[in-house]
């Protein structure tokens, strides 16, 4: 049936029983817990609702060397049936399974397997094993709790399920004993609940009993358009960013999950939420920007990469030239550092010094900063080569940080495919995953930007489920499986429909300093006219203009360049100082360096040099020029002019007169100079080899250092068990003393003559009535009863204990004592726990 709400035009399609199937629907809860994390769980199962038939699976980082009594210890906070794992065990409703100490385990088929542990020094991350393998089984139904533990583990699984759409909840990191694994998933913004642990077990329960705002059935997604685009439209206005153009099942799902987080019934009811409850809006739109991302992501891939695609490119530069990669869609950089690694790592077997640049681009500037920062969680060690890690890596508390080297070579900016003008020239563009969120029409629009950034013969590395088929005519296939292509068809223009917006900001270092807009380029008509206006004037003040960068490199000469210039007679050379007199030289340092400093135009007047054995007058004005290029840096303008001019807004820089003396003495400085920085380059070369050597001693320590703390979250666990297992022993020993204390007063206020033997026939205990026939002393318990003679009955008595023990029956016997009283005598078998005679 179709039901629509009251309050609100937006549609919500139900079928009969909808909600009550899906309140019974059988969920796999996995609970990754570490140090603190008994507490956290005991306190979990105590609140999960009687009802509930999901199953949980608990992963807590166990010692090998010692038996989990996990299992004994939760059965006292649930109901719910409790039992470890064993390999192959089918997963079944309301049940809790635990993870047996000397292994890890995945899930596969609804049944659970369970894997060894790594025997080397390699770091052990349980929880995220498991929660991929969920990920990947489960999909959107995968819900991942993070609990109290120290370090990292349980953060890329997290990653891992909600990009497979499905619900992360993580204890509220001031409650947790160990805050570390709580923060480490904080940190990535993918959380959907930050909760006390009694609260988690109904929250639980309202996410999966939620009713369905989409109702997703055969592929196809059936949802109020003009609600949802209300609520994009909204997250454009916001945010800046336009998710218009993404596949609507991939938006609808991960809107879906927000609707059932914040317990709203309808999308017109979320709107309202998003629109009037502060930060649900980014929250929102990190949803939709869930990067599928991690270093080295599909091995094979990186394989032909580093074996085959890396090399080639390499090999056909020469040092010094410069190698181009985009990385379109970098997400969190750890995909453009890979490339880096590689790079470097084959530039190092060819022996060539390359100019290595990688444009990563994105649109989540918060992406962009983790990226620049370079700081990721100790868990990528399981994705990294040992060697990479070692060699790419500074090891630090509970992370790791990209060396300087690498982070140099990644230039990270804030960049939309669609809308901004492209990057150009590429030896390679890398653009995985992100076209199967696109629409049709957006992926071919793509495609084209793709394919105009890349030189001829450029590569191009797509996802494994996408391919150029719209522009297969410009691509040849290295590899069909894994989607990597070679330009031979170069594009020279965009095709129509590709917006022209300013380009992108560079985050190469992150700064708040904002760029200047780019100048759009002027008309060829309107810069000829430039040029001649240019070269008249000059001319008119016997003068000359040229334009140089940082190192006095010259970029452009217009005028009589040669009146103040020698060409070099042998060899070629663009440098401005080696082509001036030694006056002019200096003359031209001197104010250039004036002007740098002070970021603004400088006017050295008068200046006197010999040209040609001719002495000649010039006025030197410098003036920065900032270039607003993926390059950067300041160039200037020097300009000569023969005569002097108007120029009261220019700083005057004071007259300098060069004599000979002067001259030998700033010669012999230059030399001095020259020198000390030879000296200082042979030190830090010293400095980086002891550098290096500590770097390496550093390394081996840290390496124990995360041996030693995975040893001690384990001994943590045992710890904790062993704690309560002994506070319950403790009050098991006062409940036995009690007990046994009760037992004494009720056989002394019987007046009964008791022994108790053991199967040896010794004594092990005795009551005080008991004296009246035999001298029992305290000491004797520990003897045998044939030592001893009573004062009632016949000396048979330990044929009859034998006998009774044989048989396990009852002996009575009627007995008179030496002083002539009557009594029964009664031998009982002693049946212990065991319901055995012993």
């Amino acid at each position: 049936m179709r039901k629509t709400s009251k309050n609100s035009p937006s549609t919500i399609t139900e079928t009969p029983n909808r909600e009550t199937s899906k309140a019974k629907e059988t969920r796999i809860v996995a609970i990754g817990a570490s140090a603190g994390g008994l507490e956290a769980l005991k306190a979990f199962f105590e609140n999960v609702p009687e009802d509930s038939r999901n199953t949980y699976v608990v992963i807590q980082h166990l010692s090998p060397d010692y038996k989990s009594m996990m299992g004994e210890l939760l059965k006292r906070n649930t109901s719910i049936p409790i039992t470890e794992v064993s390999d192959g065990m089918e997963v079944k409703p309301k049940m809790i399974y635990l993870i047996p100490p000397v292994n890890n385990l995945v899930l596969k088929d609804n049944r659970l397997f369970l894997k060894e542990k790594p025997k080397n020094q390699t770091l052990n991350l349980p929880i995220d094993m498991f929660f991929e393998s969920l990920a990947r089984e489960r999909k959107e139904k995968a819900i991942g709790v993070i609990l109290s533990g120290t370090g990292s583990d349980g953060t890329r699984g997290a990653r891992a399920i909600k990009e497979n759409d499905g619900m992360i909840m993580v204890q509220e990191p001031d409650e947790a004993q160990f805050d570390g694994m709580p923060h480490s998933a904080i940190n990535t913004g993918l959380v959907d609940y930050v909760l006390p642990v009694k609260n988690m077990g109904g929250e639980l329960q309202n996410f999966i009993s939620a009713p369905e705002v989409f109702h997703f059935e055969d592929g196809d997604v059936e949802y109020d358009r003009s609600e949802l685009m209300k609520i994009l439209n909204y997250v454009n206005k916001e945010t800046g960013l336009d998710f218009r153009e993404y596949k609507r099942s991939t938006l609808a799902r991960r809107v879906a999950r927000r609707v059932s987080v914040c317990r709203c019934r309808s999308l017109a009811e979320y709107y309202d939420h998003l629109t009037s409850r502060e930060g649900e809006v980014e929250i929102l739109y990190r949803e939709f920007l869930i990067g599928v991302t991690k270093f080295f992501r599909d091995s094979k891939v990186w394989e032909l990469l580093r074996e085959k695609i890396i090399p080639e490119l390499i090999s056909e530069k020469n040092s010094g030239e410069t190698l181009k990669v985009w990385d379109v869609a970098c997400s969190t950089g750890e995909e453009a550092y890979s490339f880096a690694m590689c790079i470097f790592e084959e530039m190092e077997k060819q022996g060539k010094n390359l100019e290595v640049k990688i444009f990563s681009t994105d649109i989540s500037e918060k992406h962009l900063e983790i990226g620049s920062k370079g700081s990721y969680p100790e868990s990528i060690a399981a994705d990294i080569p040992a060697d990479l890690l070692a060699k790419y890596f500074l090891n630090k508390p509970h992370s790791y940080r990209v060396v300087e080297k690498l982070r140099r070579s990644v230039i990270f900016s804030k960049h939309n495919v669609i809308k901004n003008p492209p990057f150009s020239n590429m030896d390679m563009v890398s653009c995985r995953n992100l076209l199967i969120y696109f629409q049709p029409a957006i992926q071919k629009k793509a495609l084209s930007v793709l394919h105009y950034s890349l030189k001829e013969n450029g590569i191009l590395v797509l996802g494994t489920s996408e391919s150029v088929q719209s522009h297969r005519q410009n691509f040849v296939e290295i590899d069909r499986k894994w989607k990597i292509y070679r330009n031979v068809n170069p594009s020279k223009r965009l095709t129509a429909g590709i917006s022209h917006a300013a380009t992108s900001s560079l985050l190469e270092n992150i700064s708040s300093k904002d760029k200047k807009p780019v100048r759009t380029p002027s008309r060829p008509v309107k810069q000829k006219l430039n040029n001649e206006f240019n070269e008249t004037l000059l001319e008119h003040f016997n003068g000359a203009s040229v334009f140089v960068d940082s190192e006095y490199n010259i970029l452009e000469a217009i005028g009589e360049f040669r009146k103040y210039a020698n060409l070099p007679v042998n060899g070629f050379s663009i440098n401005l100082l080696e082509m001036l007199d030694a006056d002019l030289k200096y003359l031209v340092q001197n104010t250039l360096k004036k002007a740098d400093k002070l970021q603004k135009k400088v006017y050295y007047k008068d200046a006197t040099f010999v040209h040609d054995k001719i002495k000649k007058g010039v006025d030197i004005i410098v003036k920065p020029f900032e270039q607003q290029n993926l390059e950067g840096g300041t160039h200037y303008v020097i300009t000569f002019v023969e005569k002097e001019l108007k120029l009261d807004d220019v700083e005057v820089v004071d007259n300098i007169t060069l004599t000979r003396r002067t001259k030998e003495y700033v010669s012999n400085l230059e030399e001095e100079l020259k020198q000390t920085k030879e000296e200082l380059q042979t030190s830090l070369e010293e400095i980086e080899t002891s550098n290096e050597e500590l770097q390496a001693a550093n390394e081996e320590l840290l390496a124990s250092n995360e041996e030693l703390q995975s040893t001690n979250e384990e001994l943590q666990s045992v710890n904790e068990e062993i704690n309560t297992v002994n506070a319950e022993n403790i009050q098991k020993m006062d409940d036995l003393a009690a007990l046994n204390a009760d037992m004494n007063n009720l056989l002394e206020s019987t007046q009964i003559g008791t022994i108790f033997l053991d199967s040896s026939l010794s004594i092990r205990k005795f009551t005080p009535a008991i004296k009246e026939h035999f001298s029992f002393l305290n000491s004797d318990v520990g003897r045998p009863i044939s030592h001893f003679t009573g004062n009632i009955g016949k000396s048979n008595l330990v044929e009859r204990c034998k006998r009774v023990l044989n048989t396990g029956k009852h002996l009575e016997k009627t007995v008179v004592s030496k002083s002539g009283n009557h009594y029964l005598r009664r031998l009982s078998p002693y049946v212990d726990s065991n319901q055995k005679v012993s």
